[in-house]
């Protein structure tokens, strides 16, 4: 069933339409939000890459190898989670009132 208002008013606010911020505000906000994901997932890729590179050591497995570390290859759940970090980071920068 549809509402019909009165030709002679218009339809009244919802109690959220004063609590929105502007256009301009919400489009701001999406790009310093945008910006904050596209930091923090370029963080979290390049940090444990290139720290042990620029400190001049090993990988934590591979320089104190023990009877619990575990194998290399379980080390390759990293490459999906940075994958879809970095997906996550590309879609707020494309697309970023989603």
């Amino acid at each position: 069933m549809t509402t019909r208002w009165p030709s002679f008013g218009t339809p009244p606010a919802s109690p959220t339409a004063q609590a929105t911020p502007s256009a301009r505000d919400a489009s701001a906000a999406d790009r310093v939000r945008s910006l904050a994901v596209a930091a923090s997932a370029a963080a979290l890729v390049l940090v444990p890459t290139l720290g042990p590179l620029l400190a001049g050591t090993e990988e934590g497995a591979a320089e104190y190898d023990t009877e619990i570390t575990p194998p290399d290859y379980a080390f390759a759940i990293w490459a999906p989670i940075f994958l879809g970090t970095t997906a996550n980071a590309v879609q707020h920068a494309t697309h970023p009132t989603a």
